[in-house]
């Protein structure tokens, strides 16, 4: 590992490449999961994700879904802690 970082390269732990992975699956977390990830952390529910962005509480809801997804999370919670670990939000 010292000499891929010498020669410059990256190192990652095999449980970091396998989230990586993961999430490429997955693929990219769009624009509007961000802004979704965002109303997350702030404790806003479906439905008030859905008033506060003018779609429906089940679009709002399915837009949670795919970041629980693409984050590999159980719940919101772990959403936003991972949202914080990727540098999807900032404090």
């Amino acid at each position: 590992a010292i000499r891929e970082v010498y020669a410059g390269r990256a190192v990652i732990g095999k449980a970091v490449a396998e989230q990586m992975a993961a999430a490429e699956e997955n693929g990219p977390i769009s624009r509007r999961e961000l802004e979704v990830l965002g109303l997350v952390r702030q404790g806003f529910t479906n439905a008030e994700i859905g008033r506060l962005l003018g779609i429906s509480e089940r679009t709002a809801k399915a837009h949670v879904g795919a970041l629980l997804a693409k984050l590999q999370a159980a719940d919101r919670a772990e959403a936003v802690a991972r949202g914080f670990e990727r540098g999807l939000l900032k404090t």
